[in-house]
């Protein structure tokens, strides 16, 4: 590895890595629809800690 490499990694099971693609596809595919427009989308974010009201301007 190179010396100024700064990526970092971390090791996980590989279940939860292929979770972690499929939550991530599905996530794509529910934003693309327009789920990121739905009413209260924003306060569920922030309700469960994803960002506070600062990110949301």
């Amino acid at each position: 590895m190179n010396k100024d490499d700064t990526t970092e990694y971390v090791t996980i099971p590989k279940r939860e890595y292929e979770s972690l693609l499929d939550d991530a596809k599905w996530r794509e595919c529910l934003e693309g629809g327009g789920v990121d427009n739905w009413s209260y989308y924003s306060d569920s974010l922030r309700e469960v800690g994803y960002f506070d009201e600062e990110d949301d301007e």
